[in-house]
């Protein structure tokens, strides 16, 4: 007893303990005094972890809450004040101050300032502060504290980070319900980064919240909720809230710029945060419709839900939406109208992407894999990273046009299929018709995994690949598209392989290889000229073409006409070819080193060089032969006309295909219905007569003839019979040459005749008058009897030779010795009368 005397008599006036130790647990100024109530202050207190119960969860501002109202009941009913400065519990440290019925702690984690008025089942609280430090939280207001029956409940404001607004909140059985209104925010990033540490929240759904969603302002309308403050859980499921953001940067991707929103509705309700977006707009395209929307944000299996509606066009902007999540979209629309709708539904954890939309395209010009079309409708549907077509109308520039096109592009491996309707397919720079076909179907490949696009057409054995700076179409075999293309008609194309180059599809470089062909040509060597490479030029409006061997040149111009350039090529004409060319284009030729091969005549035309026209069924030629031999031939169909002068020997040889002069100087006319009807004349000038096997036969046949040995004259020689002048009429008749009269003057004798040449046989039945001793006549007419009876009227003695057999074999009859002095003959001598002057 004398000792609690003491002792309350010590406390009664009060106790100094300048030190305190007991284990690790010191105090220091320590000041206690009992007056009704207890006093109670000191300087330094170090309380050991160890010490602490529970201490490894102590250290958080709710559990300092919790603890603190604990106490309440007991300050008021048995302290007076208590002034503890510098409480010390492990690392942290705390300041408790009690008097007055003013209430204030400060610790790391909390700092409480708050007025307490006792009543019967607890206390009225005035909290000044009560600030939560490691949720940056400060609220004030007024709080009804019932400790008897645990119940709490508070109307005021709160601020954490950059949020500030009204709070009430209630405490019942350890579960704080909360109801925020009329809060408004800056921002939104150090709230959510605090949140998402707290909530143990993935970062990327953190960041959706702020982030890639960041507004200038928000505005709470409301924000309920509740926490269970025994197990320290928010119980996020239950959060509910509206709230207002305006003027809003949107970011869908890292890789791309921010969508731009001036205003959104933002709810918060079971678990799902939803976008509602006001006048949405993207790199200045309206996404009226469009929303934005995250599921499951406090549980696993999070997504981020992206809505993207737009009227405006299917441009880069939006398939670079698709990009950034690895969907490659090749479909960019730069002008036209477009209704469209895509949703991402983005998984977070783990990352997985569910990507739908619908695109409906009218009257565009599109981009598909950097390759220029248009189309009137196209209905293009997304589903994950296959893109169906459906109904589409494609054409691309005047190349193709086709209709009801479908078919799934694979945005995987970049490949695409489609069933196609083709229109048309017009391959016609200024109108050279050099591919022109419609009407058909075909399946169509486009691959775009590569740097360069393709498009495979197959029914046209058909691969366009569309590059930089051009366009190239590649035809393996063209020998299935050889019915539709005017101009490989026309220059008689059968087969070939052949790339098309275009920068615009209005200049062509086209490039044939191993390409074969029907034409007139022959080569030097004796085979016909029917194979070749061509390099072709369309440009404006002309058409220029080479060939590989450099045989055979030409040019399209504005008229359609063809202008060509033949060298080393013999020409072979036939009047069945021309009979069958009614559709034969313009064509304007030079030549050189080209011989004109007459079919129907068996005749060659050695030209050196040669110029002409084709035209439908007439053909002209002037051409150089020799030295000084200029022929000019025209082939109409009713008409042949050649006329030929300054010619030689030889010329006139290949012409008749035999070997009957030599030397001289020739003029040929012919003139005649056709290469098989006509009639002609030949005019010779100091030429021999010397066909090998007819001359060298009648030599023989002469010298065997005794009674013609006055034939042993100058005329006849071994060069063969001297011509000084001659001329041949004749006529062919199908396959008859009829030789209506032939004279050829000597010096000393002349050869006349007429006869037929058949040329299906070579049978010869030629009649022939040699006149000769033309010298001894002169003399023989000073003697007048001798003169009637042996010369005749034209004083010249002469004999019959009948020419009969073939060419190759011919024999020979003459009537010098019963009809000699009947010389000369009257059919002879009628044919030479004939007056001859069809082309006088």
């Amino acid at each position: 007893m004398v000792i609690l005397s003491l002792l309350f008599v010590w406390l009664k006036f009060g106790i100094n303990v300048g030190n305190l130790n007991f284990q690790d647990f010191t105090v220091k100024q320590l000041y206690i005094k009992f007056d009704k109530k207890i006093l109670i202050s000191a300087d330094d207190i170090e309380i050991p972890l160890n010490l602490e119960p529970n201490s490894s969860s102590n250290h958080s501002s709710t559990n300092q809450i919790k603890k603190i109202t604990t106490y309440f009941p007991y300050l008021n009913k048995f302290f007076k004040e208590i002034n503890l400065k510098n409480i010390k519990v492990g690392e942290n440290s705390a300041t408790v101050l009690y008097k007055n019925d003013i209430f204030y702690i400060d610790s790391a984690f909390l700092k409480v300032d708050v007025k307490l008025k006792a009543k019967d089942d607890g206390f009225d609280i005035s909290i000044n502060e009560l600030s939560l430090k490691d949720f940056e939280l400060v609220i004030k207001g007024e709080m009804d504290a019932n400790f008897a029956n645990n119940l709490y409940d508070f109307n005021g404001s709160f601020q954490t980070h950059e949020i500030n607004g009204k709070l009430d909140f209630d405490i019942k059985n350890g579960i704080l319900n909360y109801y925020i209104t009329d809060a408004t925010a800056a921002s939104l990033e150090h709230f959510m980064n605090e949140l998402g540490i707290k909530a143990a929240m993935d970062k990327e759904i953190s960041e959706w919240i702020y982030g890639k969603i960041i507004a200038s302002r928000y505005d709470v309308t409301q924000l309920k909720g509740e926490i269970d403050l025994n197990n320290q859980d928010f119980m996020l499921d239950k959060l509910t809230g509206e709230a207002y953001a305006y003027d809003l940067n949107i970011s869908f991707n890292d890789k791309l710029p921010s969508a731009y929103v001036s205003e959104a509705f933002i709810e918060l309700r079971d678990g799902d945060l939803s976008f509602i977006l006001k006048d949405p707009q993207y790199e200045g395209k309206s996404l009226f419709g469009s929303s934005v929307k995250i599921t499951n944000l406090f549980k696993t299996g999070t997504k981020v839900l992206l809505n993207l509606a737009t009227d405006s066009l299917l441009d880069k902007n939006v398939t670079n939406i698709l990009k950034a999540y690895d969907i490659n979209l090749p479909i960019v629309q730069t002008s036209g109208t477009l209704n469209s709708s895509l949703n991402l539904d983005i998984n977070i954890e783990p990352y997985a992407l569910k990507a739908h939309g619908k695109f409906e395209l009218k009257n565009a010009n599109l981009e598909i894999a950097g390759a220029k079309f248009s189309s009137k409708k196209a209905s293009v549907e997304l589903n994950d990273t296959d893109v169906d077509i459906k109904n589409a109308n494609l054409k691309m520039a005047n190349l193709f046009e086709a209709n009801d096109i479908n078919g799934k592009i694979d945005t995987v491996k970049m490949k695409a299929k489609f069933d196609a309707n083709f229109a048309k397919v017009n391959i016609n720079a200024n109108d050279t018709k050099l591919y022109n076909r419609e009407n058909f179907k075909s399946k169509v490949e486009l691959d775009f995994s590569k740097k360069d696009t393709t498009l495979n057409i197959a029914n046209l054995n058909t691969l366009i690949t569309f590059k930089d700076k051009n366009t190239s179409i590649e035809i393996s075999d063209i020998t299935p598209l050889l019915p539709y293309s005017r101009l490989l008609k026309e220059l008689g194309v059968r087969a070939g392989f052949v790339v098309i180059d275009s920068p615009d599809f209005a200049k062509f470089n086209i490039v044939a290889k191993n390409v074969l062909f029907t034409t007139p040509f022959r080569k030097k060597d004796g085979l016909m000229y029917e194979n070749d490479d061509l390099n072709i030029k369309v440009d404006k409006n002309k058409v220029f073409a080479t060939t590989k061997s450099g045989l055979l040149s030409f040019n399209i111009d504005e008229k359609e006409s063809i202008n060509a350039t033949i060298k080393n090529l013999d020409f072979i004409l036939s009047n069945s070819d021309n009979n069958d060319s009614t559709n034969m284009p313009d064509v304007n030729f030079n030549a050189q080193n080209s011989f004109l091969v007459l079919k129907d005549l068996n005749k060659t035309i050695e030209f050196s060089s040669y110029s002409g026209n084709l035209n439908k069924k007439n053909i002209k030629f002037n051409g150089k032969t020799g030295e000084n031999g200029d022929i000019t031939l025209n082939l109409m169909p009713n008409l042949m006309w050649l006329f030929a002068s300054g010619i030689s020997g030889k010329d006139v040889n290949n012409f008749l295909n035999m070997q009957s002069f030599d030397d001289g100087n020739f003029t040929l006319k012919v003139v005649g219905n056709s290469q098989k009807d006509y009639r002609g004349e030949i005019l010779i000038h100091d030429a021999f007569l010397k066909d090998y096997v007819l001359y060298q036969r009648l030599l023989s046949f002469l010298n065997s003839v005794p009674a013609l040995l006055t034939f042993k004259t100058p005329d006849f020689n071994d060069k063969g019979f001297s011509v000084k002048d001659g001329k041949v009429y004749f006529m062919r008749k199908d396959n008859q040459i009829l030789i209506q009269a032939m004279d050829f003057k000597g010096t000393s004798a002349d050869i006349g005749g007429k006869g037929v040449i058949d040329l299906n046989t070579d049978d010869l039945n030629i009649d022939l008058e040699i006149k000769y001793l033309k010298d001894a006549s002169s003399i023989i007419d000073y003697i007048p009897l001798v003169n009637q009876i042996l010369l005749g009227s034209d004083r010249t003695i002469s004999t019959v030779i009948k020419i009969r057999g073939t060419l190759q074999n011919p024999t020979y009859e003459s009537q010098v010795l019963s009809d000699v002095l009947l010389s000369p003959f009257n059919i002879i001598k009628n044919t030479l009368e004939l007056p001859f002057v069809m082309f006088e």
